[in-house]
């Protein structure tokens, strides 16, 4: 009456197995879908980090500096960038002042500073006086500064840069003897007027 009936029982474990892998397909789903939406996000992350650094890296870079010739204070505006920089705007904080302003001549009044500098190519450089050594450590004109600097480059407003400048990081500038080209050039004609000396007929 009751048969063996084999086949029903191979598709009864079929159909069971067939619902375990749908379960699990089910309860995986969430999982599987979480993992991908991280891997695309790191990698649109990875691209737009990619892209950030080579623009980066083709923007101007304008960077602004003391320096020491000749024991006298100068201000430098360079761009150390890949592109040119437009409309560079450079705010001083406190504002720029000398110890003993020359007649006629106002560090706060340089047309770069005070209007801007409407185009500055890679690799350019530009210098303002400030003070002489003695003056300045013999004054009660400040020391340190803050330059903010705002730009304009190939992919549009640029983020501005700060800088913490501070006059004191050159010592004892009353003493400070730093050379440059000018002093290269004094000690070849030194060495001219000597080599004259010692030719025959001279």
């Amino acid at each position: 009456m009751y048969g063996y009936r084999p086949n029903m029982t191979v598709e009864w474990w079929s159909f069971i197995v067939a619902c375990v892998a749908l379960l699990v397909a089910i309860v995986a789903a969430p999982i599987t879908l979480k993992l991908a939406r991280r891997q695309t996000e790191a990698a649109e992350k990875q691209v737009q980090q990619a892209i950030q650094a080579r623009r980066e890296s083709l923007e101007p870079h304008v960077v602004v500096s003391f320096e020491v010739i000749r024991k006298t204070f100068n201000v430098v505006v360079q761009n150390v960038g890949q592109s040119v920089a437009r409309d560079v705007r450079i705010v001083f904080d406190p504002p720029l002042t000398s110890a003993k302003p020359s007649e006629g001549y106002v560090i706060a009044e340089v047309t770069m500073f005070k209007k801007g500098i409407p185009t500055l190519p890679p690799g350019q450089r530009l210098t303002a006086f400030l003070d002489t050594g003695p003056n300045r450590v013999n004054s009660t004109e400040p020391m340190e500064y803050t330059a903010t600097v705002a730009c304009t480059g190939p992919f549009g407003v640029v983020t501005p840069e700060v800088y913490l400048l501070d006059l004191a990081v050159f010592g004892d500038v009353t003493t400070l003897d730093t050379r440059d080209i000018h002093d290269v050039a004094d000690e070849l004609k030194k060495i001219n007027t000597t080599i004259k000396a010692w030719s025959p007929g001279a």
